[in-house]
Parts: C-alpha cells; sequence; structure tokens
C-alpha cells in the first residue's frame, strides 16, 4: 500500500508540472483579443508645469476581458474636460492607434489651474469616451528675454516696437537692447513692428524664442534700409538746326522758370523734375529762323524716366540793309559817286545823298566809294568796314571836301 501511495503521489506532480510547461509561466495559453469595448488610459496624465508639455499620454483600446485590441489602428482624440475648456492642449490632439494603443506625446496645457481631467473618445466608433485621473497644471516658470536690434544703410526709422505674445510692448531703437522679464517659460512669438517701406528684415518675423525658467533668452532682428525710390525724373532737351545764318544758340526753359543756354545742335538734361505734366520753351530763335512744331512743348515726366523733347529749327540767309550817306563841301562839287559791297552790290550816289542798299547777308562787309574827282578830298577813312544786322539798317557815310579846280 505504501509504495502504491508514493507512485499516486509522484504521478500527480509529474502532471502538475507538465501542465505549468505547456500552460507558461502566466497559467494559460495567450488569449485572443475580441472587438473593440471601452477606452482606458494605460498611462495617466501627471501634474506639470504650464506651458511645459505633458509627459506622454497613452490611451490602450480594449475588450471586454480588458486585453488590448492590437489590430485596432483607429484615431483616438484627447480633450480637456467641460471644467476647463477655456484651456488649451497644443496641436497634437488626435493620433491614429498603433497596436490598439495612442500615444499622445505633444499636450501642453496653457494655464495653471487643478483638477484638469482629459477625456479620451474613438470618433467614428461606438465606444464611450473615458476620463482620465484628474491631474494639476501649476504655475509656469519664469525668465527673461532680450531683443537686440541691428539696422544699417540709409534713410534709417527713428525706432520700432517689440511684442511678445501679442500682449506686451516695448519701443526699442534701431541699434538697441530691450530687455522683458517675467516670462513663462515656454515658447514666445516676438514681433517687431514700425519697419519702413524701405526697409527689408533679414530672418523671421515674429520669431519664435524658448524662454527657460530663471534664465535669459535671446532675440535679434538685422534690418537693412535704403533710400526711398526717386519721385522725379529727367527732361532731355535736343535742338536740331539745319540751313544758313545760323544763330551762336538758344535758350531753354521749363514752366516759364530761369532760362538755360541749349547750343544750335546741342542737348540738355534737367534733372530732378517732379513727376507729371510741364512745358519747355524754346526761346532766342532769330527772325530768319523757324520751329518746325508747337513752341512751347507739352511733356510728362515719369518717375525715375527720362522724358525728351526736340526742337527742330531751319534757318534761312539772314540779311539786313545798309544806308549810305555822302556829305560833299567845297566849291566845283562833282555830279555824284559810286558805292561797292564786297558782295558786288553797286549803285550811284550823289554829291549830297543818302541811299539804302537791301538783302545785305549779315556779318562784317567792305564798303568803297569811287568816282571821287581830283580836286575832291575823303576826310572818311575808304574803303571802310560795316557790319550788316540781321532785320536791321546800318549806316556809312563819307564825308568829301572839295575845292575850285585848276586853270
Amino acid at each position: 500500500m505504501k509504495t502504491f501511495a508514493v507512485l499516486a503521489l509522484i504521478a500527480l506532480v509529474a502532471s502538475c508540472r507538465l501542465d505549468t510547461f505547456f500552460g507558461g509561466s502566466g497559467g494559460g495559453a495567450t488569449s485572443v483579443a475580441g472587438p473593440p469595448a471601452d477606452l482606458r488610459f494605460a498611462d495617466q496624465p501627471q501634474t506639470t508645469r504650464a506651458r511645459n508639455t505633458l509627459a506622454p499620454v497613452r490611451v490602450a483600446v480594449r475588450d471586454d476581458q480588458g486585453n488590448i485590441v492590437a489590430g485596432f489602428a483607429g484615431v483616438v482624440s484627447v480633450a480637456l474636460d467641460s471644467n476647463h475648456a477655456a484651456g488649451s492642449l497644443g496641436d497634437s490632439t488626435s493620433v491614429a492607434a498603433a497596436a490598439g494603443v495612442a500615444t499622445f506625446r505633444h499636450l501642453r496645457i496653457d494655464k495653471a489651474g487643478t483638477g484638469y481631467w482629459l477625456v479620451a473618445s474613438a470618433p467614428g466608433t461606438a465606444l464611450a469616451p473615458a476620463r482620465s485621473q484628474p491631474f494639476n497644471i501649476l504655475a509656469p516658470s519664469t525668465g527673461s528675454l532680450t531683443v537686440t536690434t541691428t539696422t544699417s544703410g540709409s534713410n534709417l526709422p527713428s525706432g520700432y516696437t517689440i511684442t511678445v505674445d501679442d500682449s506686451i510692448s516695448q519701443p526699442i531703437g534701431i541699434n538697441a537692447v530691450v530687455t522683458f522679464v517675467g516670462l513663462a517659460a515656454g515658447s514666445h512669438a516676438v514681433t517687431l513692428a514700425g519697419v519702413t517701406s524701405t526697409c527689408v528684415i533679414h530672418g523671421a518675423n515674429p520669431d519664435t524664442v524658448s524662454v527657460s525658467g530663471g534664465e535669459t533668452a535671446q532675440a535679434s532682428f538685422d534690418i537693412a534700409c535704403a533710400a526711398p525710390p526717386p519721385t522725379t525724373g529727367d527732361v532731355v532737351v535736343t535742338t536740331v538746326t539745319s540751313g544758313s545764318s545760323l544763330p551762336s544758340g538758344y535758350t531753354v526753359s521749363l514752366d516759364g522758370g530761369p532760362a538755360t543756354p541749349i547750343g544750335v545742335n546741342d542737348g540738355v538734361t534737367a534733372t530732378g523734375i517732379a513727376a507729371g505734366e510741364h512745358t519747355v520753351a524754346l526761346s532766342g530763335v532769330p527772325g530768319n529762323c523757324t520751329v518746325a512744331g508747337p513752341n512751347p512743348q507739352p511733356v510728362t515726366v515719369a518717375a525715375r524716366s527720362a522724358a525728351r523733347v526736340t526742337f527742330t529749327i531751319g534757318c534761312v540767309a539772314a540779311t539786313g540793309s545798309l544806308t549810305v550817306t555822302t556829305t560833299t563841301t567845297g566849291s566845283n562839287l562833282p555830279a555824284g559817286y559810286t558805292v561797292t559791297l564786297d558782295t558786288g552790290q553797286s549803285g550811284a550816289i550823289g554829291a549830297n545823298e543818302s541811299v539804302t542798299a537791301t538783302g545785305i547777308p549779315t556779318g562784317d562787309h567792305t564798303l568803297t566809294l569811287s568816282g571821287v574827282p581830283g580836286n575832291c578830298t575823303l576826310a572818311s577813312p575808304n574803303p571802310q568796314v560795316v557790319t550788316i544786322t540781321a532785320g536791321a539798317t546800318t549806316q556809312a557815310s563819307f564825308a568829301i571836301s572839295c575845292s575850285a579846280a585848276g586853270p
């Protein structure tokens, strides 16, 4: 009987060991999860400071036996409980589950408070929302922010304004430094305002800066400025003169302003002329010349451009007149004389007479009196030089004295 009892005990122990071997240490075969039944927080949200990222929060999809449904890959979302709806969780509140678990790594609450809860849901499914354990958000730690401006170029502004998070502002010079203190630790948007249209900021504006508790963060803006584009243009005036007896030059004026000399075939430029409509006048045109086209001429000036005006002038030979007078005294006077110009023009003139010749080319000419008898003497130069002016009459005279003729 004793032998039989020992053998029965050995058989029972061996049976238990075989069950353990085939069942594994968990005491049974790995179960297969059923359909999704509920949502549960696998890793609860932890207390942290405002503006800081929470430790990863995980939400699992489980079946009615509590097993994770590894085949679930749908979207899981989290939101703040309605008691704290004014807060913000950041921008990553919906993620796709992986092997039945959704992991939220970028949650961040911007306001301190107690008794926060997260509510998890699976949009598009029949799963009921799940609520996390309560947690607190502590007041953020603070730091400082120093902002530097560096401005170069020309036409510089008087200064700018620095604004942090669209809430607090300080004026700042064009090459200056300002400091903001008591800023909550975390990310902040720093904006530079008051930059004129002729200046360019090199880099981001707004600039995102991370402030750490008890430390001073740095932000800088590099600004380059340039002179504004001109609002004026130029006027280029050209003269083209042809023909004969050309003048030495003319003058031009803009809008009735001061006269500027210009040659007969020349060009002058007026700079810094306001954009808009103007008139250009050509003056000093002699009577033997004619301007083809309007004078003055209208001209439209555009900013940063050169408007062009051309005056075309045609000239003909310029002429004048010459009046010659003879004055003869004494006795035995001759009947008259002959006057001759170097142009070939010639005519008779009495002993005491005035004659006028017309159509004489302008300029210097030689005038000769001939036919003076031997008993007469000229008191004036002979020949003499006369200057003919266009459209005018030049005067010349000869004084002759005569005596009685000899036997």
